[in-house]
């Protein structure tokens, strides 16, 4: 069996508060804005409600709930990004290796190898590249960690895998 084909090798330095803003942004795409537009539609229709009626107390409850879902879906996604970033498994120097079969990561705490299989799609944006296992379990790896991303991007986009980047309105 002959060595299979590295499309990507890299370490990255450690640093705990790198990847805070992939997770923010993944956080954000994955349910923080949906929450976030869901309470804005129901202030509309809220507010619609009122015009109609007249200011009733359905009117502020419905308005006070939602403002509450929009303050604590923004607000949410930036603390849970600052927790899951800071984790004690991101901290010291992470090696990584992108082969034809599998996507494998060893740092000081743990190591983990998946096989391209068991992912359901990627994203790339300016700084990360997304690895999306499931709905919502994802991978992080540092485009500036990645000397040539094109072997990555042509293996992910062969798999179908790569998606376009979702649109982040409001926040991100």
């Amino acid at each position: 069996m002959g060595a299979v084909p590295i499309l990507a090798e890299g370490d990255s330095d450690g640093d705990v508060n790198y990847f805070t803003p992939a997770v923010m942004r993944f956080l954000w795409w994955s349910s923080g804005r949906w929450l976030a537009l869901g309470a804005l539609v129901v202030i509309v229709l809220a507010l619609l409600l009122a015009a109609e009626v007249g200011w009733e107390a359905d009117v502020t409850y419905s308005i006070g709930i939602a403002l509450v879902i929009l303050v604590a879906s923004t607000a949410g996604t930036f603390v849970v990004a600052r927790t899951v970033g800071a984790d004690r498994r991101n901290q010291g120097r992470i090696h990584f290796v992108a082969t034809d079969e599998s996507y494998t990561t060893q740092g000081a705490a743990a190591s983990q190898t998946t096989r391209w299989d068991a992912y359901t799609k990627a994203y790339v944006d300016d700084r990360f590249f997304y690895l999306v296992v499931g709905r919502s379990s994802v991978n992080f790896l540092a485009l500036k960690f990645v000397p040539d991303p094109k072997p990555l991007l042509d293996h992910l986009a062969r798999r179908g895998l790569l998606k376009p980047t979702p649109r982040s309105f409001f926040l991100f």
